[in-house]
């Protein structure tokens, strides 16, 4: 269980590395093309997704030290998103409802993944791993290291980025 915890703070921190990278693209590169009155708000749209991705890198970095906090913390985001991908299928207006049924497999996809992640940031073992206790004990043993890149918690995010691009591709496809 200890590899799924690193595995899923890996993901936290390339997420935050990635949202910044973009972030930052379009604050260089896009918004001179946005119309003088829109760029307000798009810079204040970007300045909050940016401080977002800090917030999700400093989740991911305590998470990897097994901070007990930094997983009850990741343990009401995943909820949080679950309910808002769950929200965006049915809600009126939402992706079923306009007829976006690919983006509703997407966001369904991303919930079954979501609800693997809380498994495992609610799983008992991961209690055990996120205390004080444990923490000493795995600076008692630096050698030890648990085998993150064989996690499934690593290994299937890979697969469902590849299965959504080609879900999207298809989609875009199929709409020309």
């Amino acid at each position: 269980m200890e590899a799924n915890v690193l595995a899923i703070a890996l993901w936290y921190r390339i997420a935050a590395v990635l949202g910044l990278l973009l972030g930052g693209g379009a604050v260089l590169f896009a918004f001179d093309r946005l119309a003088p009155e829109r760029q307000g708000g798009a810079r204040i749209a970007t300045a909050v997704g940016m401080a977002g991705c800090v917030f999700f890198y400093g989740m991911g970095h305590y998470l990897a030290r097994y901070s007990n906090a930094a997983r009850n913390v990741a343990r009401l985001v995943t909820f949080l998103t679950i309910l808002g991908n769950f929200f965006a299928i049915i809600r009126p207006g939402g992706a079923i409802d306009r007829g976006h049924y690919a983006m509703a497999v997407l966001n369904a996809i991303s919930i079954v993944w979501l609800v693997a992640v809380q498994w495992a940031l609610f799983n008992a073992r991961t209690a055990q791993i996120c205390t004080e206790e444990y923490r000493t004990l795995v600076h008692a043993n630096p050698d030890d290291k648990p085998p993150v890149f064989r996690s499934p918690y690593f290994t299937t995010p890979f697969a469902l980025i590849a299965l959504s691009a080609l879900i999207a591709g298809a989609s875009w496809y199929l709409r020309r």
